[in-house]
């Protein structure tokens, strides 16, 4: 069979409270690419992470009662009321689509640190049969991919209150306001991001979240010696080493996340201080920080990303909370880290004079990828930052989340908050774009996701 693009499309749907999680096999019969199938995933959703036969993502999932519709088949019914479990963690089955399992969280209703109704927007992410996630009650958990289908409840955390084959199987759990005294802050109404987690070696990596309150003016940390930054043990929940950095000088919210630089046996974590703090992966030690702010000449500016990392440099831009969005003047910037205790070089600066760049970019094929408000793609040199070039994104409307980029096969996707997705060739000479809505699919005009994902997530592979 010779190779062709496969979507898998998640789609929110728009109402007053979310729907029970659907499926619905759709195939197109237009020359557009074909959706293999589809699933509605509720109002909100965060970031899609794929191990080799399963899809995982949060979802802002409650449900009022059983959503039967003809040509559906329900694999979500309701089992609680909207308001008490609102959150969940869905694990997919790749090729069908079929529900394997969900992790459902109380609803927070401290408005200081989540807002209602709004989903988990930690990526998940997956080593062997163990994955890795934040919940909106600042949680770490470890949980068992294969949820209870195995029929073992895998400890040492034992106390699901859901334990049919359809619930999640939580290993171990760690509370950071609890267990760590974190005080976590969520400002602003469109949205917020929390980190994802990253997984090296042995051990898993996430930022806690430790925030500041504005209150008149004066920024007050509220837990200046929590940990900001945490290793533990993927297998056992162990805490490895912490950092309290950025400590007193957290700005306002800490929700980007860390990467890895493994051939310096280092992990880098963004701070809530517009720094990149470069430590040894095993023991914690600090061997590098750089400031963004000061580098780009910008202000009390921060991260909601997570960072590229290409040939030994660390690449990211600052911002503020995501409804403050771009902010104009200020540059995607590139550090490249020395020995230990040796400066940090900035490789280059691009982009003081635009309005500021979305969140996410990408790394591809030799190339970085970049977005600015409100819709031009930049392809950039990673090893100078000069631009190979630039094409607008013809969009109806960017919306707060702006557009979100993927990559596979040689191609780029662009999606935004009309359901619209945009396919582009950049190996052609003028890149190509292609813009495609899906007018056979089931669903109304979807709703703006988290500031992680896309309304339509395309996953790419040969057939």
């Amino acid at each position: 069979m010779s190779p062709r693009a496969a979507a898998l499309l998640l789609v929110s749907v728009p109402s007053l409270a979310a729907r029970p999680l659907e499926i619905s096999r759709v195939h197109s019969t237009t020359t557009n690419p074909e959706i293999l199938w589809s699933v509605s995933a509720g109002l909100y959703t965060g970031e899609l992470a794929f191990t080799k036969d399963a899809v995982l993502f949060g979802t802002g999932n409650g449900t009022t009662g059983p959503f039967i519709k003809e040509g559906w088949t329900r694999v979500l019914p309701p089992r609680v009321s909207f308001d008490e479990y609102d959150n969940a963690l869905v694990c997919l089955d790749s090729k069908t689509g079929e529900l394997r399992w969900r992790a459902v969280h109380p609803q927070v209703y401290d408005r200081s640190i989540g807002i209602p109704s709004w989903p988990i927007t930690s990526k998940p992410a997956a080593e062997g049969d163990r994955v890795y996630y934040l919940s909106v009650n600042w949680e770490l958990i470890c949980a068992d991919l294969e949820g209870f289908h195995d029929g073992e409840n895998d400890g040492p955390f034992t106390g699901e209150k859901f334990k049919e084959p359809t619930d999640v199987d939580i290993v171990w759990r760690i509370d950071f306001q609890k267990d760590l005294g974190v005080k976590p802050s969520c400002p602003g109404d469109v949205g917020y991001v929390q980190s994802s987690p990253l997984v090296m070696g042995g051990l898993v990596y996430v930022v806690t979240g430790n925030g500041a309150d504005w209150k008149e003016g004066t920024r007050i940390v509220k837990a200046p010696d929590a940990p900001s930054f945490l290793a533990m043990d993927r297998l056992t929940g162990k805490i490895a080493w912490s950092s309290r950095a950025p400590a007193e000088n957290i700005i306002w919210l800490q929700g980007a996340s860390p990467v890895a630089l493994p051939e310096r046996g280092e992990v880098v974590f963004p701070g809530g201080d517009g720094c990149l703090y470069g430590f040894d992966a095993k023991t914690g030690e600090q061997y590098w920080k750089a400031d963004l702010n000061a580098i780009g000449g910008t202000k009390d500016l921060y991260f909601e990303c997570r960072p590229l990392v290409v040939n030994g440099m660390v690449i990211a831009s600052l911002r503020k909370n995501v409804e403050r969005g771009p902010i104009k003047n200020t540059p995607l910037i590139a550090v490249k880290p020395g020995k230990p205790g040796a400066p940090v070089e900035t490789a280059w600066v691009f982009g003081k004079d635009l309005d500021g760049f979305w969140p996410q970019s990408l790394a591809q094929d030799g190339t970085v990828y970049a977005i600015s408000a409100p819709n031009l793609l930049h392809a950039l040199d990673p090893a100078t930052g000069r631009e190979r070039w630039c094409l607008p994104a013809e969009s109806k409307d960017i919306g707060d989340e702006g557009l979100q980029i993927g990559g596979g096969q040689g191609r780029l996707y662009l999606t935004n908050s009309e359901a619209e997705l945009m396919i582009i060739d950049p190996s052609s000479s003028p890149p190509a774009m292609q813009n495609w809505s899906s007018p056979d699919c089931p669903f109304p005009t979807p709703v703006p996701l988290s500031p992680v994902t896309a309304c339509i997530c395309l996953w790419s592979r040969a057939c």
